[in-house]
């Protein structure tokens, strides 16, 4: 069976929720419209090789088995996480850390370092759970609301710094503007 076999009658409901927009326009074009990689690759400024990987992991993403009544946009504990519409590198770690579903997600303990799962990737998983109505697990947050804690905590230490130097200075000024006008108030001695 053919992909054009496949998957055209998916082409009729319109763009599955959990697929970007330019992803699924490059699906289209090639599975729907019959165009070749490299047409759609030239058109778009992608490489050929870009194209092939978007197809393919379109193609994975709508053989994903999806919770019963599963509407645009509602995702359930049991939706994949590929629903969140995660970066390869984000959704490759949660695999890899044995997130398979939102449930597994949330129910996991980051509290010890998950490969390839750093400060900017936590940051993503934590933003698209949230975007989707889902708390994230507080040993994934942690770390991230740790660090604007501690960024807070320096920016309030530097803006007491500068204070108190802007206060030492104003003094400064403020006696030798004095020290001026007493010397131009004392009559000249010539």
């Amino acid at each position: 069976m053919t992909l054009r076999e496949k998957h055209l009658p998916i082409f009729e409901g319109g763009r599955p929720y959990f697929i970007d927009e330019q992803s699924w326009s490059v699906f289209q074009a090639y599975v729907r419209d019959g165009r070749t990689i490299r047409e759609i690759g030239q058109e778009l400024g992608l490489s050929t090789s870009k194209v092939g990987m978007i197809v393919a992991r379109v193609e994975r993403e709508l053989e994903v088995p999806r919770p019963p009544g599963h509407g645009e946009g509602r995702m359930s504990l049991d939706s994949p996480i590929e629903d969140l519409a995660l970066s390869g590198r984000a959704r490759n770690a949660l695999r890899k850390a044995g997130c398979e579903t939102i449930r597994h997600l949330l129910e996991k303990d980051f509290s010890r370092a998950v490969r390839r799962l750093g400060p900017i990737t936590r940051d993503e998983v934590v933003t698209a759970l949230r975007e989707h109505g889902f708390d994230s697990p507080p040993t994934l947050a942690g770390e991230r609301n740790q660090r604007l804690t501690d960024l807070d905590r320096e920016l309030s230490r530097l803006r007491e710094q500068i204070d108190e130097t802007s206060r030492h200075w104003q003094t400064r000024i403020e006696r030798l503007e004095h020290r001026l006008r007493k010397l131009h108030e004392e009559p000249d001695s010539d």
